[in-house]
């Protein structure tokens, strides 16, 4: 029970971020249109991204070629965000959350470069929930550290003098 208290609230946006890549990540289809691929994210990590071809046709080997370098040009990157969100999940679990914000920004520009690379023409449930998940993360993270400036700012006295109801009256 001791240890569940430890956790950090963000081991689940980190553990999200890694079950999303059980999902289908895009379609990519190639610029003239002959080849498709529908590579979730395991297919990515793995290399394992298998071409789309309609029923009752053969596989060709311009089909077999781009879904190759659909994996050589998103799986660097799919490699990063999974590496990054499950060093973010092992800080959550061990460290109490220590540099979750540092994770979800790797996180979120990893992703962002890993939409570049994939260059899908419909990005899937897969991708958009490693990227919603990761830009969430970020976003919170960011409206912490600015209410934490603003509470140490109401904290502090102002610089050039001494508050107002501490200052002796005259009068007396």
């Amino acid at each position: 029970m001791n240890l569940i208290k430890r956790i950090h609230p963000s081991a689940a946006v980190f553990l999200g971020i890694l079950l999303a890549f059980a999902l289908p990540f895009g379609h990519v289809v190639e610029s003239c249109g002959s080849s498709a691929v529908d590579p979730t994210g395991v297919d990515l990590l793995i290399g394992d991204v298998q071409p789309v071809v309609p029923a009752g046709s053969p596989v060709t080997q311009e089909d077999r070629e781009f879904a190759e370098e659909v994996e050589s040009e998103a799986g660097p990157f799919a490699w990063i965000v999974a590496v990054v969100a499950f060093t973010g999940l092992l800080l959550a679990v061990f460290l109490r959350g220590a540099g979750w914000g540092l994770c979800s920004t790797g996180c979120l520009v990893a992703a962002l470069a890993l939409g570049v690379a994939l260059d899908a023409v419909d990005y899937h449930h897969g991708y958009l929930l490693v990227l919603g998940l990761s830009a969430g993360a970020v976003a919170v993270r960011l409206f912490l550290a600015v209410a934490r400036v603003i509470r140490r700012g109401a904290r502090r006295p102002n610089a050039l003098g001494p508050p107002a109801s501490a200052a002796p009256s005259e009068g007396a």
